[in-house]
């Protein structure tokens, strides 16, 4: 019986897909050319297509038999006949299996498998390309899929994935011809056209990626990306207004996402349209789904605080509360720091005390923490006890300065004048501000003058 070249469909789910799906397609399994390419009846490709032997054949019209009723036992029939000698075709359709069921691990070793028993195994370089980029190994991905571009492949997944991963890996240039290309390879792609239009960003050439992206809005204004990326070229151009626009736009066509409401946000927070930034904010924290998404909302509460806006403070500190779940360990001790501040300007000092408190439990080289928690004190009338924080914060650098002079206003409060004196010589030492100087020289008058009549 002659020898047949092997050509197999893929098996795969979309290579930019989060995850894979846990079974085949049905329509795949009836589709007369998939079975046929299954059991390796493609035309002739033998420079880059390993032959099937008769019993690979058999093996493989076993194989998907079982696969209409039980995908794992078709996997375990595959791995027995790689170990009583099956060819590397089989290895590939093994690897396609695996990489459908998300085994990744499994999948680049039935593809190294295939490639090694056959280099120029186009389907085996391609796919394990196509892994290797879903899986975040750029330069393992650019190589494989320039080497089954260089063995004839054309399809525009192959010239996108390559795309994709020439942008991850920094290549901006790169990756701007290939995506180029799988467009026209592929032309209703939208993915490599926004490929394309990040490549240009990158490239600065942020002209060229606006006049892309307001093609593509037309046609799919529902993409939150396209109106993301026409957003952020517009802003590396300094035209905040045409960027605020574009995102104001896509949150009335599809929404936005976390990322691109705490873009909005910002853009009016720059625009100290602070209101309006304070909203934005406050439904990214909502919808945010990680810890960084937060630390916008994080600025502010100081900014309200600092305007005295304590409703919007209020209400943006109660959100951070609820989602401390989410946050990073110093994320947790800035909300709790935050609350503190709020308990204090809300007139609530006892409960202001306990807070900052127990941020100093939590980290006591927290130096502002130190501080507010000596001025609660003093305002308490515990003004020993706020000397102590002071004199703790003092010890360190970050906020040795600050300690110095609010321990020197106080120590004026209590009429000792000479101790002041040394304090705010020691804050002139580190930072030479003309309102420190003027302060020191007042508060030395007085001790001059407190000395000679003391005499």
């Amino acid at each position: 019986m002659k020898l047949l070249p092997f050509s197999l469909l893929l098996l795969l789910t979309p290579w930019l897909a989060a995850g894979a799906a846990s079974a085949l397609p049905e329509r795949m399994l009836h589709d007369p050319d998939w079975r046929a390419g299954f059991l390796g009846s493609y035309r002739v490709l033998p420079d880059v297509e390993p032959e099937v032997s008769p019993q690979d054949q058999r093996d493989l019209r076993r194989a998907l038999e079982l696969l209409e009723t039980d995908e794992h036992q078709a996997i375990g029939f595959l791995q027995a006949a790689l170990e009583d000698g099956g060819g590397a075709a089989l290895n590939l359709v093994l690897a396609n299996l695996y990489f459908q069921q998300g085994e990744l691990e499994a999948a680049a070793a039935q593809y190294e498998a295939a490639l090694e028993r056959f280099p120029s195994f186009r389907r085996a370089q391609e796919n394990l390309g196509l892994l290797e980029a879903q899986r975040g190994h750029y330069a393992a991905a650019v190589a494989h899929l320039g080497k089954a571009i260089e063995l004839g492949a054309r399809e525009g997944r192959v010239y996108g994935a390559l795309g994709y991963s020439l942008l991850k890996s920094g290549d901006a240039v790169g990756a701007e011809a290939a995506y180029r290309q799988a467009h026209l390879m592929d032309t209703e792609a939208l993915d490599w056209q926004i490929g394309l239009a990040q490549a240009l960003n990158d490239q600065r050439d942020y002209r060229a990626a606006i006049a892309l992206v307001e093609s593509l809005v037309d046609r799919w204004p529902e993409n939150a990306q396209l109106w993301r990326l026409l957003a952020q070229a517009h802003l590396a151009l300094e035209e905040p207004v045409d960027a605020a626009k574009a995102l104001e736009a896509g949150r009335l066509y599809t929404g936005l996402d976390t990322h691109s409401l705490t873009l909005l946000g910002d853009i009016y927070y720059n625009a100290q349209m602070f209101g309006r930034a304070a909203d934005l904010y406050r439904e990214a924290v909502e919808q945010g789904q990680t810890a960084r998404a937060l630390d916008p909302a994080l600025r502010m509460v100081e900014l309200l605080l600092r305007q005295d806006r304590l409703e919007q403070a209020e209400r943006l500190v109660g959100l951070l509360e609820g989602r401390t779940r989410d946050m990073s360990h110093s994320q947790q001790l800035q909300v709790l720091g935050l609350r503190a501040k709020l308990l204090r300007r809300q007139g609530k000092v006892d409960e202001a005390t306990e807070t900052w408190r127990r941020l100093v439990d939590l980290d006591g080289t927290d130096g502002e923490a130190l501080l507010e928690l000596a001025a609660c004190l003093w305002q308490q009338g515990e003004p020993v006890l706020a000397m102590e924080r002071l004199k703790q914060a003092e010890r360190l650098d970050a906020s040795r300065y600050d300690a110095l002079l609010q321990h020197a206003q106080y120590l004026v409060v209590k009429e000792r004048y000479a101790k002041a004196v040394d304090l705010l010589r020691q804050a002139w030492e580190l930072r030479q501000e003309p309102r420190v100087a003027r302060y020191l020289d007042q508060v030395q008058a007085v001790a001059e003058a407190v000395d000679r009549s003391a005499r």
